[in-house]
């Protein structure tokens, strides 16, 4: 049994890395939006309505945006 969650553990390490690291880009985007006198809106649930289509990050936002949204 101890030796099935080491495995866990050995597994998840990195997927919870590769979420952080996710959650610190979408972050730092915002910031960048923030400071440019935008809406903070990185690869949120308003991303499936956006109309910015200047936005240097938009189509990485759209290809982020939340899970359960199929419209493009």
């Amino acid at each position: 049994m101890n030796n099935q969650k080491d495995n866990l553990a050995a597994l998840s390490a990195p997927v919870a890395e590769e979420v952080m690291s996710q959650f610190a880009k979408i972050e730092l985007i915002r910031k960048f939006q923030r400071m440019e006198g935008n809406f903070d809106c990185f690869s949120s649930v308003f991303a499936r309505v956006c109309q910015r289509c200047d936005c240097p990050w938009r189509d990485e936002c759209l290809k982020n945006r939340p899970h359960g949204d199929s419209h493009e």
